[in-house]
């Protein structure tokens, strides 16, 4: 029964990963904080993601679906409130572009590490599609997670991939070729980052209307 439960989570957590490596507004977030401010920035960041994604799979083994059934208009919120977010930050790296005032996406270096970890949980709790992921997840291990342990057990292997990936991406991204080559073209990236920034948050907005 256990060996089918953890093949089943296995599964999951498979799917999760293959979702988590693939390029958007988490992985965005990483990186904006990871090469500005640098590299415990961008850890803080990871581990607001890690959080969110507990949060997320505790949700999916008690039945995400149910959830969103009995709250029918929370993806809208969540996407309405997410692409704002999302266009907000990009607006900040697209500023920073036209001023070059030495600031950089969602990077101030002023930012405490309790405003990284924020950051990267309302990226993550905020992105109606990452509520759809699990959806999908959910109905795969909801019968599996039958007991408060399991449950735990998906809901912290999600949580401890989530912090491999993106405390990976953001070692990658605060290594010093990576700030070197982002402060040498720093007005550069700024665009880059604004521009894909707000093109994620109006794509979260444009699906829910």
């Amino acid at each position: 029964m256990m060996s089918e439960t953890l093949s089943t989570f296995a599964l999951a957590w498979g799917a999760f990963a293959v979702a988590a490596l693939s390029p958007g507004p988490n992985m965005l977030a990483v990186a904006s904080r990871s090469l500005g401010t640098g590299r415990l920035s961008g850890q803080f960041v990871a581990l607001g993601i890690a959080i969110g994604a507990f949060v997320w799979a505790m949700f999916a083994v008690i039945g995400l679906d149910q959830v969103f059934a009995q709250f029918p208009k929370l993806p809208t919120v969540l996407g309405t409130v997410g692409g704002a977010y999302l266009i907000y930050l990009g607006s900040k790296g697209l500023r920073s572009a036209l001023n070059h005032n030495g600031t950089t996406v969602g990077a101030a270096m002023t930012a405490s590490r309790a405003e990284d970890l924020r950051h990267g949980l309302l990226v993550t709790l905020t992105n109606p599609k990452v509520g759809l992921l699990w959806i999908s997840l959910s109905l795969l291990v909801t019968s599996a997670a039958n007991t408060a342990g399991s449950k735990l057990l998906f809901a912290g292997g999600a949580a401890l991939l989530a912090y491999l990936i993106y405390g990976g991406y953001g070692i990658f991204f605060s290594s010093g070729i990576a700030r070197s080559a982002f402060h040498r073209f720093s007005r550069i990236a700024d665009a880059a980052f604004g521009i894909t920034f707000c093109a994620f948050g109006v794509g979260l907005i444009w699906t829910l209307m």
